[in-house]
């Protein structure tokens, strides 16, 4: 999962934060292999960390752990946003570890195009609030996509916090899903993108071939073009907060690949 990290507004417990977890996140089971191990990836990495502390902090009222801050946040430029929105999705796992983050006053929105995996997450809220001691939850969960965004009712300038993970891979439409990004996002937002990339282009073979697609990698963008799409949008400095190497065992499938090299990259703006 992603790296993620609350802008000042979530320290004052009024930040929105929208996670999109719409698809498989890549090699499950070198991911379960590494939890075994007491590592993990993407936003697990600060989350290990925060998590405790910041459900603790909520049940006493006190304001979420500080955590990497925007620039545009830093310089006192960035506004309160407009709307209120925060989020995770999938079954929602993620999406109840950022309500605590942000705190009663924020909010979460996850966002998922899986009705099954948002009734997981629906169902679990108004006990975790409870946990929390929040008078009501601050999480929803809508049906939705990445690239229209304006299906789950998220204004221009509405979000302070985007985490996407595994999700652009599987998007055929890469370049919307950034620019939607960009316009939800409040000025001092941040984006944290967690997805697999590879060192080159792959062929047409790859990009079709069913199993490829299936395990998140033949919908890798090489991570230059990445780069140059976030630059197009407005992203104009993504940076790298941490790379794993995939490993790819299977040998009709590396042939398919043509010998592309495949890396989990968390990419951070903001």
């Amino acid at each position: 999962m992603v790296v993620a990290a609350p802008s000042p507004r979530a320290l004052r417990g009024s930040a929105s934060l929208t996670w999109w977890v719409g698809g498989r996140a890549p090699q499950r089971r070198q991911r379960r292999r590494r939890e075994r191990r007491g590592r993990t990836l993407g936003s697990d990495k600060v989350f290990a960390n925060t998590n405790a502390a910041a459900q603790g902090a909520a049940r006493r009222g006190a304001p979420p752990p500080a955590l990497p801050r925007g620039r545009a946040a830093r310089s006192g430029a960035a506004p309160p946003p407009t709307g209120a929105a925060a989020g995770g999705c999938g079954t929602g796992r993620d999406c109840y570890v950022c309500s605590a983050l942000v705190g009663e006053k924020g909010f979460v929105t996850g966002i998922d195009m899986t009705d099954a995996q948002l009734d997981v997450a629906r169902r679990h809220a108004d006990a975790w609030a409870r946990e929390l001691g929040y008078a009501e939850p601050n999480t929803r969960f809508v049906k939705g996509r990445i690239e229209y965004l304006d299906e789950a009712e998220l204004p221009d300038g509405s979000v302070d916090v985007v985490i996407s993970n595994c999700v652009i891979n599987l998007s055929p439409e890469k370049a919307r899903c950034l620019e939607e990004v960009y316009r939800v996002l409040a000025p001092g937002g941040e984006m944290f993108f967690s997805d697999v990339y590879c060192d080159r282009r792959l062929p047409e073979a790859a990009q079709k071939h069913y199993v490829a697609v299936g395990e998140c990698l033949g919908g890798a963008l090489y991570v230059n073009d990445f780069i140059t799409l976030c630059r197009k949008v407005g992203f104009h400095d993504p940076r790298v907060l941490s790379v794993e190497p995939i490993d790819v065992h299977d040998a009709k499938l590396l042939e398919v690949l043509g010998g592309a090299k495949f890396f989990s990259i968390t990419f951070r703006w903001g």
